[in-house]
């Protein structure tokens, strides 16, 4: 008897022992999970060791989860943090456009000395570049049409590179110090190439320039000095062939009309034809003058002799 209640008691006991196991696991599976929150405790974990590239990469999800002001600011921090002021100052800027509810005076103002100080260590380029269409790349991004004004980097080190069609690419690495205005010129070295430009009267033709394909319709391209065969090739057309000499920093134009297929023969066959025609017309008149005329007399015979002896 005393064996079956100290069971029933040990039973129990172990129930209640596992009561708050079950209700834990059960509160854990009703809390849903909040992957934003998840990222954005990552990013401080990261940037409280000074790990910024990890840091970024987690405040960036938090906020493409969530956007929050939060965890915009703190993509601003970790940008500081790595050295790219620029983008930092961008994304303050975003941040003080829409901070968080009932955030501080004090604090507000505090983050926009930072930012006044950050706009001060950012570095002024100003390129003067020649040919004027070159193309410019400053960390192996292109900055279009910004060159016509001054260029804003962020300190530290930088690779400039210049190109153009038929010039020789400048790529330059300069080390730049905050707070700088640095004035470059580049004047981009000329390959010596000639141009040649081909104008198809068939939009759907192929043109080959030394029996290498090279475009369709018409071409402009840079082209080095010496002979060259140019051909323009379509369907139902005649091949158009040319020999062209290039010169340096010169420009050869070709207009190239194609004409129909079989048309150079023609050329030749159709005189022929005409000719053979009027030939013919006059073996049938001649032919209709002769069947038509009266017939001409006959002339007498002699008649035999004898031949004396």
């Amino acid at each position: 008897m005393r064996r079956v209640a100290f069971a029933g008691l040990y039973l129990a006991t172990l129930a209640c022992a596992a009561l708050p196991l079950i209700d834990a696991r059960a509160a854990h599976a009703q809390r849903a999970p909040n992957p934003a929150r998840e990222a954005f405790e990552r990013g401080i974990s990261a940037l409280e060791a000074q790990r910024y590239v990890d840091a970024l990469a987690a405040f960036e999800d938090s906020y493409r989860l969530r956007p929050s002001p939060v965890a915009l600011y703190n993509v601003a921090v970790a940008q500081r943090g790595l050295g790219r002021i620029r983008d930092a100052i961008q994304t303050f800027e975003r941040y003080l456009a829409a901070p968080e509810r009932g955030i501080d005076r004090a604090r507000l103002q505090s983050i926009r000395s930072e930012l006044d100080a950050l706009r001060g260590q950012v570095v002024t380029l100003r390129l003067t570049v020649a040919p004027a269409n070159a193309a410019l790349l400053v960390d192996g991004r292109p900055m279009g049409d910004n060159r016509a004004n001054a260029l804003l980097l962020d300190p530290g080190r930088h690779v400039i590179e210049v190109s153009a069609e038929g010039y020789r690419t400048s790529r330059r690495e300069v080390d730049l110090r905050p707070a700088t205005t640095v004035v470059l010129d580049v004047t981009l070295e000329s390959l010596g190439l000639g141009r040649l430009v081909v104008s198809s009267s068939v939009s759907s033709s192929v043109i080959r320039v030394d029996g290498r394909e090279v475009g369709t319709g018409s071409i402009d391209r840079l082209i080095a000095p010496g002979e060259h065969e140019v051909e323009v090739r379509a369907r139902r057309f005649d091949v158009f062939r040319r020999t062209v000499r290039v010169t340096s920093d010169n420009v050869v134009r070709i207009d190239a009309r194609l004409a129909g297929e079989g048309s150079g023969t023609r050329a030749w066959l159709i005189p022929t034809m005409i000719a053979a025609g009027v030939l013919a017309a006059g073996a049938i008149t001649f032919a209709i003058i002769y069947e038509t005329a009266p017939a001409a007399p006959r002339s007498v015979g002699w008649g035999e002799f004898p031949i004396p002896r």
